[in-house]
């Protein structure tokens, strides 16, 4: 693509990916489960677009919460803005870029590691063991970025049972796509923090992260800190006490 400027060139090769697991997926539901991809929950009408707002706001409020402790605790401090770099790429297209980065991988990893995965586990294991078994994996891909320690994995691991717990629940992959999108954009491009060990140089907010590692999560992110276990454990009670009818399919065991 050396006919199209860097910033659209690399944007655009992030759809490789993305299309090569929407392949796999169709292609192993199709031939090898003998259902169609539409039974996994990975699109939908207006409720599965209500449920993916929700998931938005959520992931913001969680990371919010995350920085507000930390700010007030003097861990993190702000130090300027995006917009205040000098750089090659504009702080606006920079920002853009970083969504559709995050937006993209948010939906393949969700249609990978929550949609296709948590329901053919379910049916074998049982949902509960499912979503704790999908999560290990979610965590066990994570493993080698970058200032990744026990804290960093296990924070992954309740990452993912948040996210495979709204999927179990209703069928439908809105909520843990719009949660996984918020959490991280939130993390990396709104406060500055390090998503799972990668950083952004051009977020909103220009923070530098002090205190104790094991708490704030250091140069792995919040997921490797205390504060985010806590606030990854309250999600996961919150929604848990959620009054979501159970998805026919995924209710058993």
């Amino acid at each position: 693509m050396a006919w199209l400027p860097d910033g659209v060139s690399r944007e655009l090769t992030l759809l490789v990916p993305m299309c090569g697991i929407l392949a796999a997926t169709w292609l192993a539901a199709r031939w090898v489960d003998k259902r169609p991809i539409s039974s996994l929950g990975a699109y939908g009408g207006p409720l599965w677009w209500r449920e993916t707002g929700m998931g938005l706001a959520t992931g913001f409020v969680l990371m919010a919460s995350v920085f507000a402790y930390q700010y007030l605790a003097g861990w993190t401090t702000v130090t300027g803005f995006g917009w205040m770099r000098i750089g090659t790429t504009s702080f606006a297209w920079a920002l853009l870029g970083y969504a559709w980065q995050m937006l993209l991988v948010g939906y393949y990893e969700e249609l990978m590691s929550r949609a296709y995965q948590l329901t053919n586990l379910a049916e074998g294991l049982g949902r509960w063991w499912a979503v704790g078994l999908s999560a290990a994996v979610f965590a066990g891909l994570h493993a080698s970025n970058p200032g990744v320690n026990w804290m960093a994995v296990a924070g992954v691991f309740l990452a993912g049972i948040l996210l495979g717990l709204p999927y179990v629940l209703t069928g439908r992959l809105g909520f843990s796509f719009g949660l996984h999108v918020s959490w991280n954009f939130v993390q990396g491009a709104v406060f500055g923090y390090p998503v799972s060990g990668i950083h952004f140089r051009t977020s909103i907010l220009q923070t530098e992260t002090g205190g104790p590692e094991w708490l704030t999560g250091g140069a792995f992110g919040p997921e490797a800190g205390l504060i985010g276990h806590l606030v990854l454990l309250v999600a996961i009670i919150g929604v848990l006490k959620t009054k979501w009818a159970p998805h026919e399919a995924l209710a058993g065991h």
